[in-house]
């Protein structure tokens, strides 16, 4: 398996983007020696196609700059739907806000560590892991709670940002081959 190059660039790579898993979430990667500092961020926006009953979605990041020592980073980001079933009762679909990252989850910054911080705070606060489930789903979940098994195989999810690695998962009692299997099967949720 090849390690991605973040310690070495992380001073120049301040996020990674991705889509098209019909979902909006997120994975952290962390440092491989000692597996506690956040190294960055990958994020994964909904697609505006949709999937299994999913409505719609998209993402709008705020970036800090462009001016001279501009850092790049990643400011916030806001995320929209368009509710499917409102749309087909009327001739008129509307997209609207669902939901502001900074905002919604309390984060001062969206650093790597600010989002590992989240993590944490999803652990021992059912409401925080709540509304991530929910938001994941782009507010159309198939079931309307998070239970203890699903919780473990989203934080799990979270924090493994190299596939197939098992580091990350151990905190939450889950090996990444169970989460895995979860996944597939849909059986937590």
């Amino acid at each position: 398996m090849s390690l991605p190059p973040f310690p070495r660039y992380e001073s120049t790579v301040v996020a990674q983007f991705f889509g098209h898993t019909h979902f909006d979430h997120l994975e952290i990667f962390y440092d491989t020696e000692t597996f506690q500092r956040a190294l960055s961020v990958a994020y994964i926006a909904p697609s505006v196609t949709t999937y299994d009953h999913l409505n719609p979605g998209y993402r709008v990041f705020t970036v800090e700059g462009p001016h001279p020592n501009s850092s790049w980073a990643i400011l916030d980001h806001e995320t929209y739907i368009m509710n499917l079933t409102e749309a087909n009762l009327s001739d008129n679909p509307q997209w609207t806000k669902e939901y502001s990252a900074k905002e919604t989850y309390g984060l001062s910054s969206l650093a790597p560590a600010d989002w590992d911080n989240l993590v944490q705070r999803m652990v021992s606060n059912d409401t925080i892991l709540q509304t991530f489930f929910r938001l994941y789903w782009k507010s159309h979940s198939p079931t309307t709670t998070c239970g203890h098994h699903c919780k473990k195989q989203y934080l799990c999810e979270i924090v493994t940002g190299r596939s197939h690695d098992p580091h990350m998962c151990r905190q939450f009692d889950l090996s990444i081959t169970e989460a895995m299997l979860y996944r597939k099967a849909k059986t937590f949720c």
